[in-house]
């Protein structure tokens, strides 16, 4: 693949640090799995950290930026509409990127950046429970309302219940792989 050992090793080496990938002696690298346990401090750690990124965006943002934050919720709506999937993860990504980078709050980004790392592994099966599209859906547009009404509390409260209701689906499944 024209790629040094050097750098497969050093990629190897940052995977990780980030904990996506485990070092197993005489064995080679192998990807992590995500144990219920570190699950529910990825999602709690989540959830405050969104909340309060919400809660600023709502108290800073201005309406060019609600604009883009509604195109971005109207982009991720006919996937979730259509259970595609495949669809939904990619589209969430412009919806995360407008609120974090108009938080007022740089670092909450750097840091819930690294987290939706280990949240990646994890967004995809919480999304094949049986209702977990439509119910994200009804979370984002709770949200959605809430920050166009500069409602703070509200805005906190909406992220932090969609992490949660996350959370709840993602250990139903990890619940699931371990029996």
């Amino acid at each position: 693949m024209g790629v040094s050992r050097t750098s497969v090793r050093e990629a190897l080496r940052r995977l990780e640090v980030e904990k996506l990938v485990q070092i197993r002696p005489h064995k080679g690298p192998i990807v992590a799995t995500m144990t219920k346990h570190n699950a529910s401090e990825v999602y709690s750690v989540r959830g405050l950290l969104e909340g309060f990124a919400a809660r600023e965006f709502a108290r800073v943002t201005d309406d060019a930026t609600l604009k883009q934050f509604d195109d971005a919720v109207m982009a991720l709506r006919p996937g979730i509409l259509a259970q595609d999937r495949n669809s939904v993860l990619p589209a969430k990504t412009p919806l995360y990127s407008t609120l974090l980078d108009n938080c007022g709050n740089v670092l909450i980004k750097e840091v819930l950046n690294s987290l939706y790392m280990h949240i990646n592994l994890l967004r995809v099966t919480t999304l094949m429970q049986p209702d977990r599209l439509s119910a994200s859906l009804r979370e984002i547009d709770e949200l959605q309302k809430c920050i166009w009404a500069r409602d703070e509390d509200g805005a906190e409260l909406a992220a932090r219940t969609h992490v949660e209701n996350a959370r709840v689906a993602a250990m139903l499944f990890i619940e699931a792989e371990e029996s």
